[in-house]
């Protein structure tokens, strides 16, 4: 009877680590890893649809701010958990949502731009990484800073 008990615990054991384990790579899957839950489970997993991948602000002031909302829709089957959301430079910050985005639902990542010093045609590349198909994707922040002078009045 103390070896059946044991052997049903080792298989209730077992179970519920591979449970925990198929659990675990679903919220936090490695967007290196050759392996995912996605090939085991295909067509089940979280999909991440900008409305537009590419902002272009024109031609700004140095000095000046801008901040813009990259719209998107969790169009997959499970919810889309954003890891982290990083630019080519620190004039550029990105904010994405901390929260799981359920299917069907949208949401935004709002990246904001710090034209000082940046003098010309400038892009940011912003790289979103989450638990997706894609688990990397990549949006394009442009525009133009541009230098205004002010003419000195003087008074004689």
């Amino acid at each position: 009877m103390n070896t059946k008990k044991l052997s049903n615990t080792i298989i209730l054991s077992a179970i519920g680590l591979g449970i925990l384990f198929i659990g675990y790579l679903t919220l936090y899957p490695r967007a290196d890893s050759s392996f995912s839950l996605r090939q085991i489970f295909p067509g089940s997993s979280a999909e991440i649809s900008f409305e537009r991948e590419k902002y272009d602000f024109g031609t700004i002031p140095d000095g000046s701010q801008v901040l813009y909302y990259f719209k998107f829709k969790n169009s997959g089957k499970t919810p889309l958990i954003i890891y982290n959301a990083s630019s080519t430079c620190g004039c550029t910050i990105p904010k994405w949502p901390s929260k799981p985005i359920l299917p069907g639902r949208t949401d935004s990542i709002a990246v904001l731009f710090k034209s000082h010093g940046n003098l010309g045609y400038t892009d940011k590349i912003i790289t979103i990484e989450s638990n997706a198909t894609t688990a990397k994707k990549t949006l394009l922040f442009q525009g133009s800073v541009i230098k205004i002078y002010k003419r000195n009045k003087t008074v004689i």
